[in-house]
């Protein structure tokens, strides 16, 4: 399968959350659950974006070592953000900073595994020069990845706290693109996510 050039469009994972509404307590990682596939969470987005762009990079806390060390494995670059407990802001801070020399990014989020190849091929191949953000929509309802052009890299690299990228979605012009892929608006946030994810995608499994 073809890559898109890295100085094109380079994927970010944030990975660096918590997880806690999955587990309050922190007992099991959703990033390191096992889907149908038999893939955990983690490594099925990882092989995912890998296998779509040349350069991918994985925005992790340090002291998530097994996480790292499976974004490693598939071939991600790791960005540790020990702030990344303060919100996502200074993960997507972060990961942007480390890809700031491709002309565009696609911030993925690690918990949405389900989402099609040819889907991320299409976001991916549109044009480099396309000025404006770009996301997918499923059914009305905007999902990710979201692709964000280097002009706007100041403002992603300016985020901090629980800010994610949602005001710059409504502050600059986005280009929604409607997808049949109900992967992009699948996440894993709870444990009932995940059940009902794996019920829907069961017969899935990745390449």
């Amino acid at each position: 399968m073809s890559r898109i050039a890295p100085v094109a469009c380079t994927a970010v994972i944030l990975a660096a959350g918590k997880g806690t509404r999955f587990d309050a307590e922190g007992r099991q990682q959703k990033l390191l659950a096992f889907l149908p596939s038999g893939n955990r969470v983690a490594a099925q987005t990882a092989a995912l974006y890998n296998s779509v762009f040349a350069r991918v990079i994985a925005v992790v806390r340090p002291e998530q070592q097994e996480l790292i060390a499976l974004f490693a494995e598939a071939g991600c670059e790791i960005v540790d953000c020990a702030s990344a407990e303060k919100g996502m802001g200074h993960s997507l801070a972060a990961g942007v900073a480390a890809a700031e020399h491709s002309a565009s990014v696609m911030i993925a989020l690690a918990d949405m595994p389900f989402i099609q190849t040819n889907t991320l091929q299409m976001l991916a191949q549109l044009s480099t020069d396309e000025p404006r953000i770009v996301q997918p929509q499923f059914q009305a309802q905007p999902g990710h990845p979201v692709r964000f052009p280097a002009a706007l890299y100041p403002h992603l690299k300016a985020l901090e706290g629980d800010q994610g990228a949602r005001a710059l979605l409504r502050s600059f012009p986005v280009l929604q693109v409607p997808v049949t892929d109900a992967g992009v608006v699948q996440d894993i946030d709870f444990p009932a996510d995940l059940q009902m994810a794996c019920g829907k995608n069961s017969n899935s499994k990745f390449p």
